[in-house]
Order: C-alpha cells, then structure tokens, then sequence
C-alpha cells in the first residue's frame, strides 16, 4: 500500500501574523509607552467631545462680544481641554503640573509680573496704534464703582481667555509633543497653528497670524524659562 501523500496529510501553514503585530506595536508605541502623536490626538478627541458637551450646556449663555459671553465661551473651552488634560494625565500617570499647571505658584510673584508686563505691552501697542490715526481712547464714561467693577470684570474674563487659549496651545499639547520632538520644534509647530487659528478672527489677515505666531513663540520661551 502506498505511502499517503504528505501534501494531504499535513495542514496547510499559517500565515505569520507575529510581522502585522509587531508594526502595530511600533506605530502607536514607543520607549515610553503611547507615542507622543497619537497621544496629542486623543488628547483632541477628548477635548472637542468635552467641548461639545460643554456647548449643549452654556449654549443659551453665549452672547455677544461682552464680557459674560466671552467669559462663559472661552471657560468652557478652558474646562474642555482640563478634563481632557485630567484623563491623560490618569492615564500617562502624570499630574497637571507636568502640562504646565502646577498649583504651587499660582497667583504667586511670576503671574504678578506677567500680569503686568502683558498689560504694559498692551497699552504700549495701542498707544502706538493711537499714534499712527488709528484707534482712539475717547473720553472716560465711568467714574467710581461702576469704573472698578468693570474693569475687575474685564480683568477675570481675559484671565480666562488667557487660560483657555495657552492650555490648548502651551498645555498638554506643548507637554506631549516635546517627548516625541522636543520642544523647540513642537514649539514653533503648536505656535503656528496658534496663528493660523487667528485668521477665521474678523478683520484678521496673514500679518496679524504671523504677529500671534510669533507671540505664541514667547510664550513658549517665558514657559520654557
């Protein structure tokens, strides 16, 4: 009796699949677990989900160019981007003062300085503005209590505004993407597409996002400081 073939007795081979898997694990990690992009993206994802959520809630609150519209808008992305930047940080293991945030410090004598550097940087530049024909102080139309409380008012929102726009650009992103390509790169990309974002701003055009592009590099060199 003659011997089976083998080709009919034995099973046929299975494909590898340990290749397909090992160009899995080095697409999404790398020595430090989760690479640094795809990190960002959920970090994103969240962000805009959170966002999203935040704006069914505050929708009816959002107004004009005031300072409760404002203030309501620009808190919810702040709130976004800090839930976000709480998971991440649950699932990095890390804190929020690994993102640039630390409680330690806060209100302390660097936020004092900036504070008022920035706000003698703004009145520079508008009286500048004033200067060339093209913006003007008018005449003062508060006085007393009204005069303080606006001007507090003005002063919380824009801390907010502050807040929500640097912990998006200068935040966990900034924090992420130094770990994949290091800061001055990740620097110069994040404050680009910080002023890219200023283009959709009416009135805005190229030199106005290069102006922010190129303020968004000094903040990152005063964070990096």
């Amino acid at each position: 009796m003659d011997d089976p073939d083998p080709a009919m007795s034995t099973p046929p081979a299975q494909p590898d699949s340990r290749p397909v898997e090992m160009l899995v694990i080095r697409v999404f990690l790398g020595p430090k677990g989760i690479r640094a992009g795809w990190r960002l993206l959920i970090f994103l994802i969240l962000t805009v989900i959170a966002g999203f959520a935040l704006a069914v809630l505050i929708g009816p609150l959002v107004g004009e160019f005031k300072p409760p519209g404002i203030l309501t808008t620009d808190a919810a992305g702040f709130l976004a981007a800090l839930l976000a930047s709480l998971v991440m940080a649950r699932i990095e293991n890390r804190s929020l003062a690994d993102y640039g945030l630390p409680a330690r410090g806060a209100f302390g004598a660097q936020f004092w300085l900036g504070a008022l550097s920035g706000f003698a940087a703004l009145t520079a530049l508008l009286a500048v503005i004033h200067l060339g024909h093209g913006f003007d102080f008018g005449s003062v139309v508060l006085s007393g209590k009204p005069l303080v409380s606006y001007a507090a008012l003005w002063g919380v929102t824009f801390l907010v505004v502050g807040l929500a726009e640097e912990y998006v650009f200068r935040g966990y992103a900034l924090a992420t993407l130094s770990t994949g390509m290091g800061f001055w790169p990740s620097a110069f990309l994040l404050s680009a597409a910080f002023g890219a974002g200023h283009i959709r701003n009416p009135g805005e055009d190229w030199t106005g996002a290069l102006a922010t592009a190129l303020i968004g590099l000094f903040f990152c060199l005063t964070l990096r400081r």
